[in-house]
């Protein structure tokens, strides 16, 4: 209860509980958004890294870049020793197309990643679930009280207009 001006004490309105309420809202979607952002940003980066790591350590996939810079002989050309220029070209040439197919292969792979993210972020529960068990412990904490405190409200808020419905039916 609060008092007012003129020494009456008058009760909570419903009205001031709800921009509270509104105002909770909008500072949990705030950081919620800028929490699964970050969360985005450091999970695209370790699959990224995660990417690249598997494709320098699998030992399949280094023979087959290295088959790949190798030069390939035509049959019908003659065996000849090729100058330096022509053997560095070459095997530059095969580096990048292997570099390319390997870039190629780490980049669907982020992009498979960050759409499993994204259809992860669509159900908000999940994600808040997502995040806080990722979090840090007092980040975790905070997100559990909002999230109980949020529940709390819309639990009181949904008896209040109850009561308001059943003085008007009355």
């Amino acid at each position: 209860m609060t008092i007012e001006t003129n020494g009456r004490f008058q009760r909570k309105q419903l009205s001031n509980q709800l921009d509270r309420f509104d105002t909770m809202l909008d500072g949990l979607s705030e950081a919620l958004n800028e929490t699964i952002a970050g969360a985005v940003r450091d999970g695209t980066r370790l699959a990224l890294k995660d990417a690249v790591v598997e494709i320098l350590t699998d030992p399949a996939l280094r023979s087959k870049l290295r088959d790949a810079t190798e030069p390939v002989k035509a049959a019908t050309e003659p065996a000849t020793n090729p100058s330096f220029w022509q053997a560095a070209k070459a095997k530059a040439s095969a580096a990048g197309r292997a570099l390319k197919s390997a870039a190629s292969t780490a980049a669907s792979f982020v992009a498979n990643a960050a759409l499993s993210v994204v259809a992860t972020v669509r159900n908000p529960g999940l994600a808040i679930a997502v995040v806080s068990f990722f979090a840090r412990h007092a980040l975790s904490t905070a997100i559990s009280a909002i999230t109980a405190a949020a529940a709390a409200v819309s639990i009181h808020a949904r008896q209040w207009t109850r009561r308001s419905m059943q003085i008007f039916v009355d």
